[in-house]
C-alpha cells in the first residue's frame, strides 16, 4: 500500500501528544476538567481533594512516568512543596521500562539491630539487561554506611525503620541506588519516602493536610553556663549598633538555621569578629532600605507602615500623617 503523506489533523495529533500539558492550551484545559473530577473525589489522598492545581500536576507527572493517574496520586506525597513517591512505585517504574528484569538483591553478613532484630551486613541490588543479558549491579549499601549517615538513629519517640525492618530498608535503599546510577530517567529525579526520611537524620511527620513535615527542633534547657554566655553577648554589643536592626538580624538568623535567638548569641561568640562584620553590613543595608522607603515612597504609604506610638518631640501625642506633615523636626526624627 502506498505511503500517503500525513494529513494536517494527523500532524496536529502527533504534535499535541508530544507537548507537555502546561505548554498546550487545549491539553491544559482538558487536564483541568479531569482534575476537577478527581479533586471532588473522596478516594484521592487529602492533598488532592478540592485542589485542582495539585491534581493537574499529578496528571502531568503520571503522563511523563507513563502510569495511571490514580496510581500516581495514591503513591505521591508532598514534602516542603516537593513531590515524592513511595518506594514501591519507584522500583516498579524502573522495572516498567522493559529494559531490565525485576530487581533482585544479594545480602551478605549478619548481625543484630539495637532492637535485637536480625539484619544483614551488606546489600546489593542487581538486574539483567534484557537486550544484552548483562548482569548490572548497583552500589553496595552497608550497615556501616547506614550508621555513618545517621539512618539508624531514633528521632524523638519515632523508632528508625532501620532498627525494626532492616532487610526491607536495605532493599529500598539499594534499589534507589541502583536506579539512580543505571536508570535515572525512570524516576524523573523524584525521591522516595525512605530517602527523604533519611536525609539529615530527620523523621518526617505526616500532617492532616497530607504533607510531610520535619518536627520542630527541641528548645534546649537553659543552664547557668548558657545564661552566662547569653549575658556575655548582651554585654558585648557595641553602643553604636542599632538594637532594633540587631534584633531583626538575630531573629532571621535563628529562623534560617532552625534554632533560637539565644543559640545564635552563643554560637556567634566563637568568631565574634566575623559576626559583627556581618551585622554591620546588614545594618548598613537595612538603614539604606529604610531611608529609601522614607524618601522614595508617597507619604500615604509611609504613614500606613507606621504603627501608633508616642511622638519623640511630644510624648503626649502619637505620630500620624497629619501630625508629621506639620512637624518641623521631622527631618531629624528617627521614626520618620
Amino acid at each position: 500500500m502506498e505511503n500517503l503523506p500525513a494529513t494536517k489533523e494527523q500532524n496536529e495529533i502527533v504534535s499535541v501528544s508530544k507537548t507537555s500539558i502546561f505548554l498546550n492550551m487545549q491539553r491544559f484545559a482538558d487536564a483541568q476538567r479531569v482534575a476537577g473530577m478527581l479533586a471532588a473525589s473522596t478516594l484521592v489522598p487529602e492533598q488532592f481533594r478540592s485542589n485542582i492545581g495539585n491534581c493537574v500536576i499529578a496528571l502531568n507527572l503520571a503522563e511523563r512516568l507513563n502510569i495511571d493517574p490514580f496510581m500516581m496520586m495514591q503513591s505521591m506525597y508532598v514534602v516542603h512543596g516537593r513531590p515524592g513517591i513511595a518506594g514501591q512505585l519507584a522500583i516498579a517504574l524502573v522495572e516498567g521500562t522493559g529494559r531490565f528484569t525485576p530487581l533482585k538483591y544479594k545480602f551478605s553478613g549478619s548481625g543484630k539491630t539495637a532492637k535485637n532484630v536480625d539484619r544483614p551486613e551488606t546489600c546489593i541490588a542487581y538486574a539483567t539487561e534484557i537486550k544484552t543479558g548483562e548482569i548490572i549491579e548497583g552500589p553496595m549499601v552497608t550497615w556501616e554506611m547506614a550508621s555513618a549517615e545517621g539512618w539508624l538513629k531514633d528521632k524523638g519517640t519515632a523508632t528508625s525503620k532501620w532498627q525494626t525492618l532492616p532487610e526491607l530498608m536495605f532493599r529500598y535503599r539499594s534499589a534507589m541506588f541502583w536506579a539512580r546510577t543505571n536508570c535515572p530517567g525512570a524516576l524523573l529525579g523524584l525521591k522516595s519516602t525512605e530517602e527523604l526520611e533519611d536525609i539529615g537524620s530527620i523523621t518526617l511527620m505526616q500532617t492532616g493536610s497530607g504533607r510531610y513535615e520535619a518536627p520542630q527542633p527541641e528548645v534546649p534547657v537553659i543552664g547557668e553556663d548558657t545564661v552566662a554566655l547569653i549575658k556575655a553577648f548582651d554585654d558585648s554589643i557595641p553602643e553604636d549598633v542599632d538594637k532594633e536592626i540587631l534584633a531583626v538580624f538575630l531573629s532571621r538568623t535563628a529562623e534560617g538555621n532552625k534554632s533560637t535567638v539565644d543559640q545564635v548569641k552563643i554560637e556567634c561568640q566563637k568568631d565574634a569578629v566575623t559576626f559583627w562584620k556581618v551585622v554591620r553590613a546588614f545594618e548598613k543595608q537595612e538603614k539604606a532600605k529604610r531611608a529609601k522607603n522614607g524618601n522614595g515612597k508617597k507619604k500615604e504609604e509611609v504613614s500606613e507602615m507606621m504603627a501608633p506610638a508616642p511622638c519623640p518631640e511630644n510624648p503626649e501625642t502619637t505620630y500620624t500623617k497629619d501630625h508629621c506633615d506639620k512637624c518641623g523636626s521631622r527631618e531629624v526624627c528617627k521614626i520618620w
